[in-house]
């Protein structure tokens, strides 16, 4: 019986070591897997903050919005007439490059425009 014992206590102890062990290195890859994903949150934040920053720091102007307004063709109006009536005082090209935007703007293919037909032209920027 005493063997049975002897073996018994020293089975028991082996398996007191086994799960010491076990729990040890259970507890290790606990935090190996902590430390990784606080690791991974931290890289995250800082590549979005980055990002952002880099999105912010791209504006240099104010927003502009070009604004348009249909009219009626009269009679005898052409396009350098329009173009003198309505291009904006700040726009930044020739009469010439205005009637080239109002015929883009329209799908003008060429400078022929009639009598009660409509246009569209950018007579203004907004803020």
């Amino acid at each position: 019986m005493r063997k049975t014992d002897g073996k018994s206590k020293e089975a028991d102890k082996r398996e007191e070591q086994r799960r010491y062990q076990n729990q040890k290195i259970s507890g290790h890859n606990h935090f190996t897997a902590l430390f990784t994903g606080f690791l991974l949150i931290a890289v995250c934040c800082i590549c979005f903050g980055s990002f952002m920053a880099s999105a912010h720091g791209n504006r240099m102007n104010p927003e502009q919005f070009q604004v348009y307004e249909s009219i009626t063709i009269k009679s005898g109006d052409t396009l350098w007439d329009i173009a003198e009536r309505y291009m904006p005082n700040d726009y930044n090209g020739s009469i010439d490059s205005y009637i080239k935007e109002l015929k883009s703007i329209n799908r003008l293919s060429n400078d022929t425009i009639k009598t009660g037909d409509k246009l569209i032209v950018v007579y203004g920027n907004s803020f």
